[in-house]
């Protein structure tokens, strides 16, 4: 009989600029709501990788 030992979703997220916003600013948004997400992560303690 086979068990499974280990399972992966592999899920690309893509963070979008606000397109009304100025650039820097809505750049500035962008690394805001990856620290965020990344965090939230970190709190329920899921495993993650960034590729780029």
């Amino acid at each position: 009989m086979k068990r499974i030992k280990e399972a992966c979703i592999c899920q690309t997220l893509h963070f979008m600029l606000k397109e009304d916003a100025p650039r820097d600013y809505a750049a500035r948004l962008v690394k805001e709501e990856i620290e965020k997400y990344k965090e939230s992560l970190a709190k329920t303690g899921t495993k993650y990788r960034i590729i780029e």
